[in-house]
């Protein structure tokens, strides 16, 4: 796995990858939402123009590397005021749904909706967000409402990214970046979660 996780990123636009469905009859009759275990997050994402020498010639580099194995970049919030969040863990296994309990955040701390969060289960990340605001108690737990399926069994202890959550998958599509005539660049890539 490659570490982007220091890019520097301008915009950021995240997707839903919705492998679930609607089914819509024929005749008229009521529309039925299926959700379905699979769904997740694609990020498109661009840096600000990048000098040559060398912030183009390593980003490039790295982002080609990650074509080519896995890539780790963390998901920005911008004038998000958020934290201290303690240490955020998996309270105990949960086999899936939309309801993720935590312990050891920091007493009080009110986690918002629409917040990102990832979780490490088994050395890989999944990307989800808060369906509302919660608060944690005074003992530092709390079970968020979260946003897709859980779409893996997590295990009591795993560690849940709520401060810098970071998303890891493949860089979708083809990879390619301009050579600078004029001496500076962006780049832009999207990388989707894997599983």
């Amino acid at each position: 796995m490659i570490d982007l996780s220091e890019i520097l990123l301008d915009d950021v636009q995240p997707a839903v990858l919705d492998f679930g469905g609607t089914l819509k009859p024929a005749l008229g009759g009521a529309w039925q939402r299926i959700m379905r275990i699979g769904t997740r997050w694609a990020f498109t994402m661009q840096t600000p123009k990048l000098d040559a020498e060398p912030d183009l010639r390593i980003w490039s580099s790295r982002l080609a590397q990650a074509k080519l194995e896995t890539g780790l970049v963390w998901i920005p919030e911008p004038d998000l005021v958020f934290g201290p969040e303690g240490a955020p863990r998996v309270a105990q296994a949960v086999n899936g749904g939309t309801s993720l309990p935590l312990s050891g955040l920091t007493p009080g701390l009110v986690v918002p909706e629409g917040k990102w969060l990832s979780i490490i289960h088994d050395g890989r990340r999944y990307v989800y967000r808060v369906a509302r605001d919660v608060a944690a108690t005074a003992g530092g737990t709390v079970t968020l409402p979260i946003y897709p399926l859980l779409r893996t069994r997590l295990a009591a202890g795993d560690v849940v990214e709520l401060a810098r959550p970071k998303v890891q998958g493949e860089i979708d599509g083809d990879f390619s970046w301009n050579v600078p005539v004029g001496r500076s660049a962006p780049l832009s890539f999207t990388i989707a979660e894997e599983e």
